[in-house]
């Protein structure tokens, strides 16, 4: 049992580590190069810049990583050329600015997974479980999202599909901090607690959303945007420019829409649009028709 021990020093490229405990041990910068991990417990074990290279070793690339814990690892930057991750739960694993290039993740598990700056190319996403998952600055315009949830993921200033649809998707707690939503169709979608820090949301198609309890006041843009029957129970959207913005049937039940200038939004009438209990403080209506 080697969980918890100080390694410094130790020389464990190639080694028989099979079945051994290294929960806890930090291994950063370590030469693991062909080294037998075959049953090995990594969970929270810290592997930073470690070398995990098995190209060549038929052994290590396609046994060892078999029932390896990785749940929790830090995997930042590490070697994994050569190394089989299929079937490997990753929940939680620090995989940031791992080149992950062609790899196949048929059964990997990622929820929680921080995959900042990764290197994805040709890995297939579609129908990928990546709640909570980091993705923060990751290009994945070319990936398949078909069937993938991002449920709480964070993506910010992630480059997403162009031709992703965004409608009739859960989409709570996920972080689009910085991207650009302009235009996109994100009707009828699940957007609880949703953050959009300098997000633009210009022309983009919000109607029958669910944004309750989301912040707004970072917007970058909301102009143009079609809010018609979406909802903002408990959101925040104090001072929001709504230039040309569609409001029909808009429910702002206890929303913070203190400071916004109505007069800006598009010239149909709020029709069916509920204010109740909202916060309407130097909140500017002068000229606007608010029907029943």
């Amino acid at each position: 049992d080697l969980s918890g021990k100080d390694l410094t020093g130790t020389i464990l490229k190639g080694a028989n580590l099979t079945g051994a405990n290294l929960s806890g041990v930090d291994l950063s910068g370590k030469d693991l190069t062909w080294t037998i991990l075959t049953n090995t417990t990594l969970e929270n074990t810290i592997l930073t810049n470690t070398n995990l290279n098995c190209v060549g070793n038929p052994v290590c690339s396609v046994l060892d990583l078999n029932n390896m814990m990785l749940v929790d690892s830090n995997l930042v930057y590490a070697n994994l050329d050569g190394v089989n991750l299929k079937d490997k739960d990753l929940t939680g694993a620090n995989l940031s600015g791992v080149d992950l290039s062609g790899k196949d993740l048929t059964g990997t598990i990622l929820k929680g997974a921080n995959l900042t700056d990764a290197n994805l190319s040709g890995v297939d996403l579609s129908g990928k479980d990546l709640t909570n998952a980091n993705l923060s600055g990751v290009d994945i315009s070319d990936k398949d999202f078909t069937g993938t949830i991002l449920i709480g993921a964070n993506l910010t200033d992630a480059v997403l599909p162009s031709d992703y649809s965004l409608s009739e998707k859960n989409f709570q707690k996920t972080i689009f901090d910085g991207i650009n939503l302009s235009g996109k169709d994100i009707s009828e979608s699940s957007l609880w607690d949703t953050s959009f820090k300098n997000t633009n949301l210009k022309n983009t198609n919000l109607s029958f959303a669910d944004l309750r309890a989301s912040d707004l006041t970072e917007v970058k843009s909301l102009a143009g945007s079609d809010l018609s029957n979406a909802s903002f129970l408990l959101a925040n959207l104090s001072g929001v420019n709504l230039t040309d913005v569609i409001l029909e049937g808009t429910n702002f039940f206890k929303t913070d829409l203190s400071g916004v200038d109505f007069t800006v939004t598009s010239k149909a009438p709020y029709q069916g649009t509920i204010f109740r209990e909202a916060n309407l403080s130097n909140s500017n209506f002068e000229g606007v028709t608010l029907s029943p």
